[in-house]
């Protein structure tokens, strides 16, 4: 799989310049520090960059310049701080552009006044972080370098190269720590100011050349070749080329010939169909003369014997002078080949002579550097001899090696006496083989104790894979109950209603945790029991609620319609008026007596305003005139007589209902000017500016109510406002209900919810049967301990035997130095084996050389 690339994440500061404990993040690689003249950019950006890249702290990489003018040192402690000593630290957080895994860059500093910075290194790998993993400060202060190491373990670096290199590997991966060096030099170069100033073509040319992979030699080899082979290919290019300009030349010819002979075809073609007309014709000329011709035939054939004489006496005569011709050529050809292979043999003689000398001058230079190569070939051996001896010394640890390096090394063009030094091998060897007969004897008392651990170690096999089989259950049962973790967190987060607190997940873990040594699982089917009862007991009330309230505002909706039918269809609006007078209403109209309300008669004049509409109307309203009937006074004999139970207020008037014509208000109410307008007998009523008087009673108005039923155009007002006061209601109604509807279905999705996170939490059962699991394999075990206890005693009287001759062995080893196991005694034996091997091999060499 690909791996993404590393991008720079984070760069941080600690306790470093003017910084305390400062952290830049970049954005997919890029950062952008912005800020007057002065005031720090430069200096962060070269505190990191390249700093951080190798490690190298000298003053000309912390200006971009490259002048020596700042040093590392005074940017902790400089000549005016109070302080004497200073630890600092910056790192460069490195991230995986596609995942979060990220690697730490960083470098430490301790300043002091008047001694040498100290300076040392690290490369965080494990995906610990700076900050959130790794504290570098403590009360305040940058942790020393020694706690950095113990928290880092191996990550910490000592040495700038080293830190190089690991950088390089971390994150760069160039094939060597040259070419890396060599990038960060070029960045150097390229990072400097006014670039383009300095910069000419020529240093262009070479920055970019130095910058390149360099060519090995197998990949030049191929162009070698190449370069090599371009004479030979153009020569035969050239020959190509002249070959096919003389190919052409005869292809020319050729349909020249061909044109020349199609058309010889085509006339003989003519000429030939001509004949074969003409004969046709003469068919039966010919036919005719058949007889005539079969008689001259004997004279022909006389004429053809004649003329077979003679042509053979002329071809005899052809034959002769032929032969002379060729011989004369064959004479000159053989002559002119003698000639050719004159001079090709002092050709190949002059060649062959040239060659010779080539080839003896190669013969003497591949003598001289057969010769030489042999030295140094004889010389590298005894060096890789040697290497190999000190790579064996290093686990023998033989003293005459150290005298051997420093005596033979030194003279390798003079004899050495190796003699000494195999006698050193050979003593060793002796104490060696001493040691290993005491291991051989205590090897055979090991084999008589194993016959008797038979039994012993087939019981403790079959523990041992009771045991290996129970670690397993008991893991498979730790996994499990593990999983049962996630499987609860998962569950818990995935919930919308049965969400747990932090505090009871806490007793579940623990529940879960001590699952096999305490009974507890069923206090968790209990609390997510009694908490889904509680859940489902609110959720099914707040739903019976909802289907409550659903209902009575689909009957208040149902009412708000039929008021608004009732308005819509209302021709004249009237004002409410009692029950009785309803009925006495009807009465009338049964009666057939004829009436009209006093308020349909009257209109307002154009001139008043709605105050003054007001006033008028609730004084009419007020004096009871207003809702009067207005009836013939020859009914009034029968009206005053009216049934129990009926109540109304009349106007009696000498005039025909038909003729009464509306009646003008102006702003004051004038009675009279009313009563004659509607035929009315006189009476005592008086109307002021906000009240009436009638009779002995005087009343005021409250001067609130609107007019609303005098004038026609004031009544359909009225009605189109209460229409849209109730399709507003409607609307309102309407709503409440969609939302009342759209609750209920939220309910019923969380009871479905519920029903569904309630059957979702995980059961018991694997739990329980992987705990079976592991109570089986302990019983198991405990019998198999039981067997083993019976062997203990017999096996602790053979190892007391061994025991004694292991001591035997331990007083051999301690005179050898070594330890007192066969291994370690086959080793050395081995490997001084080897040496000598190697030792008597290396003389051999060492002979040729001399």
């Amino acid at each position: 799989m690909l791996t993404s690339k590393w991008h720079m994440h984070r760069m941080g500061l600690i306790d470093f310049w003017y910084y305390t404990n400062e952290e830049f993040y970049f954005k997919n690689g890029h950062i952008l520090l912005r800020g007057s003249n002065g005031s720090g950019k430069s200096v962060t950006m070269q505190s990191f960059i390249p700093i951080l890249l190798d490690g190298n702290k000298n003053s000309e990489r912390l200006d971009a310049f490259g002048t020596k003018a700042r040093k590392m040192e005074t940017y902790l402690i400089d000549e005016n701080s109070n302080r004497d000593e200073r630890i600092a630290y910056l790192y460069l957080e490195f991230k995986r552009e596609d995942s979060n895994i990220f690697k730490t860059i960083g470098m430490g500093m301790r300043a002091r006044k008047n001694k040498p910075m100290e300076t040392w290194y690290f490369v965080i790998e494990d995906n610990q972080r700076i900050g959130k993993d790794i504290q570098l400060m403590e009360h305040n202060l940058a942790i020393s370098k020694q706690s950095l190491k113990n928290r880092i373990q191996n990550q910490f670096i000592e040495t700038q190269r080293e830190y190089m290199a690991r950088v390089n590997q971390a994150l760069f991966q160039f094939p060597t720590l040259d070419d890396y060096k060599e990038s960060i030099n070029l960045l150097v170069k390229l990072r400097s100011p006014k670039l383009s100033n300095s910069l000419k073509p020529t240093i262009i040319n070479e920055l970019l050349s130095e910058s390149l992979q360099p060519l090995s030699e197998d990949d030049l080899r191929p162009l070698t070749e190449a370069l090599s082979n371009m004479d030979e290919v153009q020569n035969r290019l050239e020959v190509l080329k002249q070959s096919q300009q003389a190919a052409k030349s005869i292809q020319n010819v050729y349909e020249q010939y061909n044109y020349a002979l199609l058309d010889k075809k085509s006339l003989q073609y003519v000429e030939q169909k001509n004949k074969f007309d003409e004969l046709t014709k003469k068919q039966k000329e010919l036919t005719e003369q058949k007889n005539h011709a079969n008689k001259m035939i004997l004279e022909i054939k006389k004429q053809l014997d004649d003329i077979n004489v003679e042509k053979s006496v002329l071809e005899e005569e052809y034959s002769g002078l032929a032969k002379q011709d060729l011989l004369q050529l064959a004479s000159d050809v053989q002559r002119y080949k003698e000639d050719l292979t004159q001079q090709e043999k002092a050709l190949k003689n002059k060649v062959q002579q040239e060659s010779n000398k080539d080839n003896a001058y190669v013969s003497c230079k591949l003598k001289y550097d057969k010769q030489k190569d042999y030295n140094d070939s004889l010389e590298y051996e005894i060096h890789k001899s040697f290497k190999q001896l000190n790579q064996l010394n290093e686990n023998m640890q033989f003293d005459e090696h150290i005298s051997l390096k420093q005596e033979f090394l030194t003279n390798l063009n003079h004899d050495y006496d190796f003699n000494y030094t195999k006698s050193k091998i050979d003593k060793e060897l002796s104490v060696l083989n001493q040691g290993l007969e005491l291991f051989q004897k205590m090897n055979n008392q090991k084999v008589l104790l194993n016959h008797v651990q038979d039994d012993y170690a087939k019981e403790q096999s079959l523990l041992e894979q009771i045991e290996t089989e129970l670690k397993a259950y008991q893991e498979q049962f730790r996994l499990l109950k593990e999983e049962y973790h996630e499987k609860f967190l998962a569950w818990n987060e995935s919930n919308q209603i049965l969400k747990m607190d932090a505090s009871t997940m806490k007793i579940f873990f623990e529940i879960i945790s001590d699952y096999g040594n305490s009974e507890r699982y069923y206090e968790i089917d209990q609390d997510i029991h009694n908490r889904y009862v509680w859940y489902l007991k609110n959720q099914t009330e707040t739903i019976s609620k909802l289907f409550i309230d659903i209902k009575q505002s689909i009957n208040e909706l149902k009412k708000i319609q039929e008021q608004y039918e009732y308005w819509n269809d209302l021709k004249d609006p009237q004002p409410d008026i009692a029950k009785e007078q309803e009925e006495a209403r009807q009465y009338l109209e049964e009666k057939k007596i004829p009436f009209i309300p006093m308020y349909t008669l009257l209109d307002f004049d154009d001139s008043l305003n709605q105050d003054e509409k007001n006033t008028i109307e609730e004084q009419l309203l007020s004096s009871g005139l207003m809702l009067a009937l207005i009836i013939p006074d020859i009914y009034q004999k029968e009206i005053l007589n009216l049934p129990k139970g009926m109540k109304e207020s009349f106007l009696f008037t000498h005039n025909k209902i038909e003729e009464l014509e509306v009646y003008i208000l102006h702003s004051k109410i004038d009675y009279n000017s009313l009563r004659e307008a509607f035929g009315l007998s006189e009476g005592s009523v008086k109307f002021f500016d906000n009240g009436f008087e009638i009779g002995n009673i005087c009343s005021v108005i409250s001067q609130t109510r609107k007019s609303i039923f005098i004038g026609k155009a004031s009544r359909e007002a009225y009605r189109k406002s209460q229409l849209e006061k109730l399709r507003e209601d409607i609307n309102i109604k309407k709503a409440a209900i969609q939302k009342l509807e759209s609750n209920l279905k939220i309910e019923q999705d969380k009871v479905k919810t519920l029903e569904k996170e309630y059957a979702a939490y995980p059961k018991k059962a694997d739990l329980d049967s992987s705990l079976l699991d592991v109570n089986r394999m302990l019983l198991k075990q405990e019998h198999s301990i039981e067997q083993i206890k019976k062997y203990i005693e017999q096996r602790n009287q053979y190892q007391i035997c061994i025991q004694n001759l292991n001591k035997e062995i331990t007083n051999i080893s301690e005179k050898l130095g070594v330890s007192n196991t066969e291994d370690v005694f086959r080793l050395r034996k081995d490997l001084f084996i080897e040496y000598k091997d190697e030792l008597i091999q290396m003389e051999s060499i060492h002979e040729r050389h001399i």
